[in-house]
């Protein structure tokens, strides 16, 4: 994935994709929006994806969900699925409510 020098949109909805967000995302210079929900993904979101240069992850608008992720503890195990210092929106995974 991180020779998609130009992606710009990257969404990963309802997927039972499994493992960790991979460094090489980081790569992808124009990312500006990244929703990555309802997924079996864990782990930390690495530097490289909070780095990336093309937008402010850490920016809050209020009109656009940059970067949403299941990162909010989850009603059954208090436990997020991710953890992520850049998300703007942070999901539960078992109800899908966002905040």
């Amino acid at each position: 994935i991180g020779q998609l020098k130009r992606l710009k949109h990257l969404t990963v909805y309802d997927n039972p994709l499994t493992g960790s967000l991979p460094s090489k995302l980081g790569f992808c210079e124009e990312l500006e929006m990244l929703h990555i929900e309802n997924t079996n993904l864990n782990g930390t979101v690495p530097d490289e994806v909070c780095m990336l240069t093309k937008i402010d992850l850490n920016s809050l608008n209020d009109e656009v969900e940059i970067f949403k992720a299941d990162c909010a503890h989850d009603n059954e195990t208090g436990v997020p699925f991710i953890t992520c210092t850049c998300c703007d929106t942070c999901c539960d995974h078992i109800t899908h409510n966002c905040f």
